[in-house]
């Protein structure tokens, strides 16, 4: 409580502002403290719904998995003479998910990643596949990141307060364009993600070995910027 008067009262000497108390909105996203004090939740339950209702999917037919890993995509999908309408909507919806895969629903992450590839020249399959995106989503507007307080909470994941956990994986030579693996990785702390990544590796890998490799050194990169950040936050890592 004394460092946030004293933080409030050096940026009231150079800012006009307003204390609104507790945070419940910013940027679309829902912001839910429990009673206790023990969790904290963020979600986009209501930008989802505004997503759903901007393309018409509000009363489409829900999908358990946000890709279908039956379907595959590729350059050879794309059309040589590009649709302008079919590319705006289809840009439109890679942009809508990829604000929610950023801010509250890394399990869009890949999804959005593999939609993007094909911004340029998108056909009838890459809209059909990224339309199935949007019906995974109609089935879980309700989901989000939930932080919890270790330290009162007992976790088998995460025992310790501020603690990182981290975890990688790599698929080998999975694009049928360019034959790189693909990395993702995802960074916790008390229980929720704050750092998460899932796209094509930069180059082709040899082995899967190699592939996972690539994938733990871009974890630990990330890893090693957080506990510094923290470090200068006042959380040390042990």
């Amino acid at each position: 409580d004394a460092m946030f008067q004293w933080f409030e009262q050096v940026l009231g000497a150079r800012f006009e502002f307003t204390n609104q108390g507790l945070l419940h909105w910013c940027l679309g996203i829902e912001f839910l403290k429990s009673p206790d004090g023990r969790q904290l939740t963020l979600t986009q339950r209501q930008y989802a719904k505004n997503v759903l209702a901007r393309f018409n999917m509000t009363e489409c037919k829900e999908a358990r998995t946000p890709v279908d890993v039956s379907t595959k995509l590729s350059l050879a999908d794309c059309p040589q003479h590009v649709n302008a309408a079919l590319q705006a909507e289809y840009r439109a919806k890679v942009g809508c998910l990829q604000y929610l895969s950023t801010c509250t629903r890394p399990d869009l992450a890949f999804a959005v990643s593999l939609h993007s590839r094909y911004l340029h020249a998108p056909g009838e399959k890459h809209l059909a596949s990224l339309n199935r995106v949007l019906r995974y989503l109609k089935g879980t507007v309700d989901l989000g990141i939930t932080y919890v307080n270790t330290s009162l909470l007992l976790s088998p994941i995460s025992p310790y307060l501020n603690t990182l956990v981290s975890y990688s994986d790599a698929s080998f030579a999975s694009c049928p364009d360019t034959s790189r693996s693909v990395t993702g990785y995802l960074v916790l702390m008390n229980n929720g993600p704050i750092a998460l990544k899932s796209g094509r590796q930069p180059s082709a890998a040899l082995a899967t070995s190699s592939s996972e490799t690539t994938a733990l050194m871009k974890a630990t990169v990330s890893v090693k910027h957080l506990r510094k950040l923290l470090f200068h936050l006042g959380c040390q890592q042990f």
